[in-house]
């Protein structure tokens, strides 16, 4: 029954995908001289869940969605 729960539609994510999206975002805030805790950085973490959430789980795609925010 847990792959199933687990699967690609999930809303769950594993520590592989929050280690992704940690490593993305550190790379980003560092690209971008913002601090952690500013109202740009809460911003790029939200679209960073957005995207994850609409299936985007490759790093590179990921950047490169980002990248557009600049």
């Amino acid at each position: 029954m847990l792959p199933s729960f687990c699967d690609a539609g999930s809303q769950i994510f594993t520590p592989q995908d929050l280690d992704l999206m940690q490593s993305v975002f550190d790379e980003q805030i560092k690209l971008r001289g913002l601090t952690c805790d500013g109202a740009e950085a809460k911003a790029l973490a939200v679209h960073l869940l957005e995207l994850f959430r609409a299936g985007v789980r490759d790093g590179e795609h990921l950047r490169a969605e980002l990248k557009g925010l600049m």
